[in-house]
Formats: C-alpha cells, sequence, structure tokens
C-alpha cells in the first residue's frame, strides 16, 4: 500500500528496498529473486526522486520565506499620502 511517507520520506523509500533486498536474499527461485531485486531498484529510484522533490520544496520553502520577510519590511515603512 502506496502512503504519504514515498512522496515525502526518501528513509521510508530506502527501507522498503532494504527489506526487499533481504526477502529475495533468503528466495531460491532465480526468477522470483530477480523480480524482487528489480522492485527493489525500483524503490530506490523512487528514495532519489523523493531526496529531489524533499530538496526542492525546502529551497521553495526559503525562497517564499525570504520573499514575505521582504514583502514584511515593504509593508513598514511609512506611506507618502498620494491623494492630497
Amino acid at each position: 500500500m502506496l502512503t504519504r511517507g514515498f512522496l515525502t520520506n526518501p528513509e521510508h523509500c530506502r527501507e522498503r528496498a532494504e527489506d526487499m533486498r533481504l526477502t529475495a536474499s533468503s528466495v531460491k527461485d532465480a526468477d522470483a529473486r530477480s523480480r524482487m531485486l528489480r522492485i527493489a531498484e525500483g524503490f530506490e529510484k523512487l528514495r532519489r526522486q523523493t531526496e529531489q522533490r524533499v530538496t526542492s520544496l525546502f529551497a521553495l520553502a526559503g525562497a517564499l520565506s525570504s520573499a514575505l520577510n521582504g514583502l514584511t519590511r515593504l509593508g513598514s515603512r511609512p506611506r507618502r499620502n498620494i491623494i492630497q
């Protein structure tokens, strides 16, 4: 079952890959073991994508925070009365 961890937690994906590799190591059927190892690689790919996504989200959050701080500073300036 897919959970939010797959979208936001690279460690979750790494653990699933590790679990799959561990399970595959105890399977005697070569075809089944090969499929399990491919699934583990899929989890590793998902982990890398999740890391990139999280990194991008943190960068975006930092940029938004800086922009909002800048707007707050602009809003604290005394305003000129345009209508005379």
